[in-house]
């Protein structure tokens, strides 16, 4: 096989219905097991992660890298992902900002993030945004954020 045949590494998105399956059925009767296991197999996909890689997917977007990696910083800082996680355009943000997570009450977290991104680039999503936030995927998120942002606020210091 030549270097031109060698199929291209393909890094998995983190999708609600993918990392549910990889839950034991059992670790579904309890909400603190269930929470232990999904975050699990999100941080092995996590860091089965390259930079380049990630950088390649995020070119096609044309979102601009600087961008993803400050709200990237961000949404990790806030729910305690690893420092220097990488998120991918196809990653659904209902994952990322962890509504999957079952709960006796409501979490803060969310309006958090959200006031921290936005207080990041000097913008206000739209109450639209935010309610579709568990149904968007990361991509979204971050192109309507660049529609928002004006000048070079998006680059990386």
């Amino acid at each position: 096989m030549s270097t031109t045949d060698q199929p291209v590494e393909v890094q998995a998105t983190l999708r609600h219905d993918r990392v549910t399956r990889t839950i034991p059925c059992i670790a579904r009767l309890l909400p603190c097991l269930y929470n232990h296991c999904y975050r699990r197999a999100c941080l092995r996909v996590l860091a089965d992660r390259t930079v380049e890689l990630t950088r390649q997917m995020w070119l096609v977007t044309e979102v601009p890298w600087g961008l993803v990696q400050k709200v990237s910083a961000v949404i990790a800082s806030e729910y305690a992902w690893p420092k220097g996680s990488l998120f991918l355009p196809g990653d659904e943000c209902s994952v990322l900002f962890c509504l999957w997570r079952w709960t006796i009450s409501d979490a803060l977290e969310l309006p958090c993030c959200i006031m921290e991104i936005e207080d990041e680039f000097g913008v206000e999503l739209s109450v639209e945004t935010v309610e579709r936030l568990p149904k968007m995927a990361f991509v979204d998120l971050c192109a309507e954020l660049m529609r928002l942002v004006r000048g070079d606020a998006w680059r990386a210091s």
